[in-house]
C-alpha cells in the first residue's frame, strides 16, 4: 500500500491549498486544525469507496448467481459490504505502516504525523449510500455518523448508537490533533471486519452451516478475540495511561469522557463477542431446522455494526 500513501501524499501536497476555501471553514468550525491539510485525501477516499459501492453492483451478478435473486435491500447491503471490505483492508495496511512514528512516540496525546492524517482521512472517507427517511431516498453520509443515525431512526440497540457516535468522535478529533498515536492502533481492530463480511456473504449465497462458514467463523471469532479483546485491552491501558499523564493539559470533563468512553467500547466488544458466539453456534447446532429468525437478526446486526472502532 506504499503507492496508496504516496498517491494521497501527492494529492494533499498538490491540492490542499486550492481547497482551503472549502475545507478551512469546516475545519475551523469543528476545531479540527489538521483536517484542511488532508481534505484532498478525504475526498479521494470518499470517491474511491463510493466507486467500489457502484462497481460492486455492476460486477456482482457475474460473480455470484445468487445476487440477482436477493431482495433489493440485501443487494444494497451487498454493495455496502464490498466498499467496507476495501476500506478495512486499506486501513489495516496503512495503519500498520504508521505504527513506528518517532514524533508520535514522543507525544502520544498531542503529537502529529502526516501519515496518520492520511490514514484518518481514509477511515473517515468511507461514504456509503444509506436509505434515509424513505426506502427509495438515498443520500451519502459518513459511515460512523450513519451508524449513529441509523440506530436512532430504525430503533436499533443503544449499544450500536454508542459505538457509532464514539467512533465518529475518535477519528474526527484526531485532526485537532489529539491522540493521533492511538488512531492506527485502534484501526487494527478492523482485522475482524473482512471475516464479518465474508460470514454475511456466505449466508446470502446459500452456504449457511457449510464447512467454509465454520472455518471462517472460527477465524472470525479468533481474530475478534485477539484484536478487540486482548489487544484492545492492551491499547486501552496505554490510552488511559497517556491521558492521565497529560491530565493537567485538558479539562477534567474531556479526560473523564475519553477514559469512560473507551472503557464502554471495550465492554461492547465483549457483548458483541458473546452474541457472535451464540449466533454462529446456532448455525451449526440446528442441523435439521432453519436457523431461528432471532439468531438471523442478531448475527446480521453484529455483522453490519460490530466494526470500525
Amino acid at each position: 500500500m506504499d503507492w496508496v500513501s504516496a498517491l494521497l501524499a501527492f494529492l494533499d501536497d498538490r491540492y490542499a491549498e486550492s481547497l482551503y476555501p472549502i475545507s478551512k471553514p469546516i475545519a475551523n468550525a469543528l476545531g479540527l486544525r489538521r483536517l484542511s491539510d488532508h481534505f484532498p485525501s478525504f475526498c479521494f477516499a470518499a470517491f474511491a469507496f463510493q466507486s467500489a459501492f457502484v462497481i460492486s453492483g455492476i460486477i456482482s451478478p457475474f460473480i455470484s448467481r445468487h445476487y440477482t435473486s436477493l431482495p433489493k435491500r440485501t443487494r444494497y447491503q451487498w454493495r455496502v459490504k464490498s466498499a467496507s471490505q476495501l476500506n478495512a483492508l486499506t486501513v489495516l495496511i496503512m495503519g500498520y505502516t504508521c505504527f513506528h512514528s518517532p514524533v508520535l512516540e514522543q507525544d502520544k496525546v498531542y503529537g502529529w504525523d502526516a501519515s496518520v492524517g492520511r490514514l484518518s482521512a481514509v477511515a473517515m472517507g468511507k461514504i456509503s449510500l444509506q436509505t434515509y427517511f424513505r426506502r427509495d431516498s438515498q443520500i451519502p453520509i459518513f459511515s460512523f455518523l450513519w451508524d449513529t443515525i441509523e440506530v436512532i431512526v430504525a430503533g436499533g440497540e443503544i449499544a450500536f448508537m454508542i459505538h457509532g457516535f464514539a467512533c465518529l468522535c475518535i477519528f474526527s478529533l484526531g485532526f485537532k490533533p489529539f491522540v493521533a498515536y492511538f488512531i492506527p492502533r485502534s484501526l487494527i481492530w478492523e482485522a475482524s471486519t473482512p471475516f464479518l463480511n465474508i460470514h454475511w456473504w456466505l449466508d446470502k449465497t446459500g452456504r449457511t452451516g457449510s464447512t467454509i462458514q465454520l472455518v471462517n467463523g472460527i477465524v472470525l471469532l479468533s481474530t475478534f478475540f485477539c484484536v478487540r479483546i486482548v489487544y484492545g485491552a492492551y491499547v486501552t491501558y496505554h490510552f488511559w495511561q497517556a491521558l492521565y499523564s497529560a491530565r493537567d493539559t485538558m479539562p477534567l470533563p474531556v479526560l473523564i469522557t475519553y477514559i469512560v468512553g473507551n472503557g464502554v467500547l471495550n465492554i461492547l466488544n465483549w457483548i458483541w463477542l458473546s452474541k457472535m458466539v451464540s449466533a454462529i453456534t446456532k448455525r451449526f447446532t440446528a442441523k435439521d431446522e432453519k436457523v431461528a429468525p432471532t439468531a438471523d437478526r442478531n448475527i446480521d446486526q453484529v455483522v453490519e455494526k460490530a466494526k470500525d472502532l
